[in-house]
């Protein structure tokens, strides 16, 4: 008994820590979604202007902007754990369905939904439509996000934080 017991501790000390470390499974959407996206999920929302793609993501009641056009950083929007809380409620709401193709351009516009696996932030569901379909689908939704693509940033936040 006690020489498995030392054969044992041998093999774990030879793997090290990081060995003994489980695997954890990448997130999926069905994972997200039943759980608190507030705390578990960012929440992306895009569209593509000359090219180049223009994206709101949020998280934790954080917002952030980033448009390539305007800066290369992202700017910090003002937002907060109250709205992130109504986007969640609409985002379940919505009956988004399967998911479907990536942003193509144009007037379309896609919503993303991360959540945090083994190396950071993944996609777990892609909808894209246009901006006409997605006002018929989920009104409330499109009427939540949209309006962050025009909103000024918060100039006495400094840059960086918790969604990198």
């Amino acid at each position: 008994m006690t020489r498995c017991c030392i054969v044992l501790a041998v093999l774990l000390a030879a793997a090290g820590v990081a060995g003994a470390q489980p695997k954890f499974p990448p997130p999926t959407l069905q994972g997200v979604m039943s759980g608190d996206l507030v705390g578990r999920a960012l929440i992306r929302w895009s569209k593509v202007v000359e090219g180049e793609r223009v994206q709101i993501s949020i998280t934790a009641g954080f917002a952030e902007r980033l448009n390539p056009r305007w800066a290369p950083q992202p700017a910090r929007l003002n937002y907060d754990l109250d709205k992130n809380r109504a986007l969640e409620k609409a985002v379940k709401r919505a009956g988004l369905g399967r998911t479907n193709r990536a942003l193509s351009g144009g007037e379309d516009r896609t919503l993303e939904v991360l959540g945090r696996g083994p190396s950071g932030w993944e996609v777990v569901g892609t909808w894209s439509m246009s901006r006409v379909k997605w006002q018929k689908k989920s009104r409330q939704l499109y009427e939540m996000l949209e309006p962050l693509f025009d909103v000024p940033s918060d100039t006495f936040v400094p840059v960086g934080g918790p969604l990198r």
